[in-house]
């Protein structure tokens, strides 16, 4: 390896391509409840004899399955609360959920999909909200990502300090130390910068 970087012809690993030794494979199996079934019957003429037959008469012979999704496509839910003014000069009205707060706003299914996109599958913002006009035709800002990601993450200060106070309760905890880049640099004047997670029998930091 020179300069940091695997020669051309592989990425240093001699191993043997594809499945390995003891992995377990998958197999792509028929539903016995399908989604959606579209019959193909034959025409009713006989090409052999020319006999007609009865639509009743024919039988399924052979099935064949196709595993797709649906086109991604942004779906509006308009909330509306009703009211009517009472005689006494009360106004009674219906509530919104508490999750609906303003009047127009991005719902918890597509921020839970930033998400995972960002701090699962390490998707650059940039690269995220083209994703994200390109699949489903929403618009969104590099700053309505982070906002997102931010709002989330205090959202789970609760579990993570749960799980924080379970590892510190352990009786053994295992660290791992691992590079961690700032600003793009891996290294500073100071050394390097560290990210150590903690596991014990409550989970891992």
């Amino acid at each position: 390896m020179t300069g940091g970087r695997y020669p051309k012809g592989g990425s240093g690993n001699k191993g043997k391509s594809g499945g390995q030794l003891g992995h377990r494979g998958s197999t792509l199996e028929m539903s016995a409840t399908p989604d959606i079934v579209r019959d193909h019957f034959p025409g009713l003429d006989c090409p052999g004899c020319s006999k007609v037959f009865s639509p009743s008469e024919f039988r399924v012979l052979e099935r064949r399955q196709v595993v797709d999704i649906p086109p991604i496509e942004a779906i509006v839910t308009e909330h509306r609360a009703y009211g009517a003014r009472c005689g006494c000069g009360y106004c009674h009205k219906g509530t919104f959920p508490f999750t609906v707060k303003a009047p127009v706003q991005y719902g918890n299914n597509l921020c839970s999909l930033v998400c995972y996109l960002s701090t699962r599958q390490f998707i650059p913002m940039a690269r995220l909200t083209e994703l994200l006009e390109g699949i489903a035709g929403i618009t969104m800002s590099q700053g309505i990502v982070a906002n997102m990601l931010d709002r989330s993450a205090r959202l789970l200060d609760p579990l993570y300090s749960g799980i924080r106070d379970a590892v510190a309760a352990s009786g053994v905890v295992g660290g791992d130390e691992t590079g961690l880049r700032v600003n793009g640099r891996k290294r500073r004047r100071d050394g390097n910068q560290h990210s150590t997670p903690g596991t014990g029998r409550g989970g891992t930091l």
